[in-house]
């Protein structure tokens, strides 16, 4: 989700996942597994930090999946969630044209909530391959540039 708290002085923004659902957990570690998807993920999280100058929380986990070992993005498997924030302490920020530096502001966490979005759906469809009836239609197969914004 997306989350905007305003004050008089500051505001917060940020975009993600706060804890996940366990399905969606185990979305997440087959993501990150792969490749090409690790390093689509890192190319968003590094702009998230770099360019969004935007936070990310500490990991809750002592160790990574074993699926991730070795992966240079491993450390991303100990999260329970993955929620970016920035506190915007500028009354500069506060002044005429607000709602639209906000809506360039947002945009920097899109690629992060579309790649939410789809773990969401790919937890939705877990068990399909089993035979088990999926809660939604399953989506199209990933192909690798599908995170190569």
């Amino acid at each position: 989700s997306f989350y905007l708290h305003l004050t008089p002085d500051n505001f917060l923004w940020s975009v993600g996942v706060y804890r996940f659902p366990e399905t969606v957990r185990r979305a997440y570690v087959r993501f990150l597994a792969d490749k090409k998807n690790g390093q689509s993920f890192m190319r968003i999280v590094s702009d998230l930090d770099l360019n969004g100058g935007m936070a990310f929380g500490d990991p809750e986990y002592k160790r990574p999946p074993k699926e991730l070992a070795g992966l240079p993005w491993a450390d991303w498997g100990r999260h329970k969630g993955l929620c970016a924030w920035r506190w915007e302490t500028s009354r500069e920020e506060l002044q005429p044209g607000f709602p639209a530096k906000m809506a360039e502001k947002f945009k920097t966490g899109l690629k992060l909530f579309e790649l939410l979005s789809e773990l969401y759906q790919d937890a939705g469809n877990e068990g399909a391959e089993e035979g088990r009836r999926p809660k939604r239609e399953l989506a199209a197969p990933r192909k690798p540039t599908d995170y190569d914004f």
